[in-house]
């Protein structure tokens, strides 16, 4: 075995060890001051951040609900139009007579069953006071209608002439057939 040999002379040049610098020594408060403002400022910047989203959120959320209305709008707008073709289509007096003749079994009028009536036909003033009521004759249709009233009355409009005289003129028709 070798063993090596041991130097005694050994010289060890010793360096100066510096000591550390001095360290300045904060006072407790002033780190309390950092931290609470560092955690205050945090909690502002959480706070804004959450705000910030939420708006964005809302933003989005309303942008959605347009789009939505704005295409439910056009749906129905071209629904309108499609129905008001065809209300003109199934509206035409063309289509409502032959729908009466053919399905509903009506006949088209001839032309002694047309009856023409003037809603505001002239009228000659009677005198003041009371008026006398005027006699129908059947299958005239000049014949005038009037009841019965005081100078204060309204007279009977055209229309209701027409009717009397279509009742009355039925009235008699009837009697003679039986």
């Amino acid at each position: 075995m070798i063993v090596a040999q041991e130097k005694p002379n050994y010289t060890y040049a010793e360096q100066p060890v510096a000591a550390p610098p001095p360290r300045e020594r904060r006072r407790p408060n002033e780190d309390r001051r950092w931290c609470g403002a560092v955690t205050i400022l945090l909690l502002v910047s959480l706070v804004l951040g959450v705000g910030v989203s939420f708006y964005s959120t809302q933003v989005v959320k309303v942008g959605y609900n347009l789009t939505t209305l704005k295409q439910e709008i056009a749906r129905l707008d071209a629904e309108n139009q499609n129905l008001e073709a065809a209300l003109g289509r199934l509206d035409s007096l063309e289509r409502v007579e032959t729908v009466a003749t053919t399905k509903l079994g009506m006949v088209a009028p001839s032309e002694r069953n047309v009856m023409y009536v003037a809603l505001n036909p002239p009228v000659d003033e009677p005198p003041k006071g009371e008026k006398a009521a005027e006699q129908v004759k059947p299958g005239n249709p000049g014949a005038r209608v009037a009841l019965n009233t005081t100078a204060g009355e309204r007279e009977p409009d055209g229309l209701w002439q027409a009717f009397l005289r279509v009742v009355c003129q039925r009235g008699t028709a009837g009697a003679g057939n039986g």
